[in-house]
């Protein structure tokens, strides 16, 4: 039946839907619809689904099987489905070479903690760009930066962070380490999820760095992963309108005022009119 280009359509387009007719069968009928799927169709109807539903099909499968599933799930999810899994097929799971570093960095954290939350593959700078090397690299990654950037030096060191806007008026020839700033605030990794559910920092920004004894970027926490994960509101009604400037998605932001930018253009080295 999958083979079936409609129903293929309807799948992709639909995947919360199909989640929700499945949540009604046999887990076993279940598992069996899935694996008649791609393993990305499949993937993403399970996110839909049910913990317990998601976890008793990620059990079933042979422990191969399951390490391709879980690559083609988003990394955060991924480790908290493995976490949650019976002991046996997680320990059968984790035993295999396959299984992404970043979902055994994840796991590496309690339940509940900072760490088993944060982005930990988050975009970066390096502090040796340039302003205009900077704004190149992010062109590859326009839908996942966010209103403050995160800068490294050798080894992950953390650095600092930038704010968007500063990086948008910067003069282009300018490191980014010249722009840099030193973080409202900073996390632990094993710091607990909800002591920092609360901040008030949450006010002003909507990621905030973690980082290890060591000094280096372990990740980073996002506002929305805290709000979800601890079903909490949002820390203020007008929060999302002073962090886009109350205009549009920082994505808009960065390619409307970076166009000409990009391509060499830079205010700051134009000649001052007389």
């Amino acid at each position: 039946m999958a083979a079936d280009p409609v129903v293929q359509r309807f799948i992709e387009k639909h995947a919360d839907s199909v989640a929700r007719l499945l949540e009604s069968v046999d887990p076993d009928e279940m598992g069996d619809f899935l694996t008649t799927l791609s393993t990305e169709q499949a993937a993403s109807i399970v996110r839909h689904l049910g913990r317990r539903s998601a976890c008793h099909y990620l059990e079933a499968l042979e422990t191969e099987q399951a390490v391709e599933f879980i690559k083609a799930l988003p990394i955060q999810y991924a480790a908290a489905l493995v976490r949650d899994m019976p002991a046996p097929g997680k320990k059968a799971l984790l035993a295999s070479d396959g299984v992404p570093y970043r979902i055994k960095t994840i796991l590496r954290f309690p339940k509940g903690s900072v760490g088993a939350e944060m982005d930990s593959n988050p975009v970066t700078l390096n502090e040796g760009l340039t302003v205009k090397q900077a704004r190149a690299f992010l062109k590859k990654y326009r839908e996942h930066i966010s209103d403050t950037l995160f800068v490294t030096g050798i080894e992950q060191q953390f650095v600092g962070v930038v704010p968007l806007k500063d990086l948008l008026f910067a003069d282009h020839t300018a490191d980014v380490s010249q722009v840099c700033k030193p973080p409202i605030h900073r996390l632990s990794p094993r710091e607990a999820l909800v002591s920092v559910g609360s901040h008030p920092v949450w006010r002003q920004v909507s990621a905030l760095p973690v980082v290890d004894r060591g000094g280096r970027l372990a990740g980073v926490l996002h506002r929305d992963m805290v709000q979800n994960t601890l079903n909490t509101a949002p820390a203020s009604p007008a929060l999302t309108g002073d962090v886009a400037d109350g205009m549009f998605s920082l994505g808009e932001l960065f390619w409307t005022t970076c166009a000409d930018m990009l391509s060499g253009y830079s205010t700051s080295a134009q000649p001052e009119r007389s």
